[in-house]
């Protein structure tokens, strides 16, 4: 059974705009190509959460219109990344055909973990894991390919 674990940044800094998108947030943006994602992807679960200096478990969905059917996402606080997505990653029901991706902007206010931490982890669980940064902030180097929105 493939599932796919989405955890949303949900800061502060998510209700900034990204150059090229006048009267867009990064929220916005994170929703639309969510939407766009889900639409076209074949997992049988996916696990939506959001995330600031506490991660919330939005649900359980079995499809990408249901997944955003409502508003879960309030913005504000600021962001720990690293160890909101080890909560994640640490929960027993992954299996081998288990992604957990995470869409961030990159700005992080504390974490006690690291993303190497985070990395070398998942690889042993068999879990990918993949970051999107929606600004060019983080430096994921040779630790975790970088994808883009």
């Amino acid at each position: 059974m493939s599932e796919i674990y989405i955890l949303v940044d949900t800061s502060g800094s998510m209700k900034g705009s990204v150059a090229g998108y006048p009267g867009k947030s990064k929220l916005d943006l994170v929703k639309d190509s969510l939407a766009k994602v889900l639409r076209t992807s074949h997992f049988d679960k996916i696990h939506l959460y959001t995330f600031d200096t506490q991660l919330d478990e939005m649900g359980t969905f079995k499809t990408g219109e249901e997944a955003l059917s409502e508003d879960f996402f309030s913005m504000g606080g600021s962001t720990i990344i690293w160890d909101n997505i080890w909560k994640v990653l640490e929960k027993p029901d992954h299996n081998s055909q288990s992604t957990v991706l995470c869409i961030t902007d990159g700005v992080d206010g504390g974490s006690s973990l690291t993303l190497e931490k985070n990395a070398d982890f998942a690889e042993s669980k068999g879990i990918n894991l993949k970051i999107v940064d929606i600004e060019g902030k983080l430096e994921l180097g040779a630790v975790l390919p970088l994808v883009r929105l």
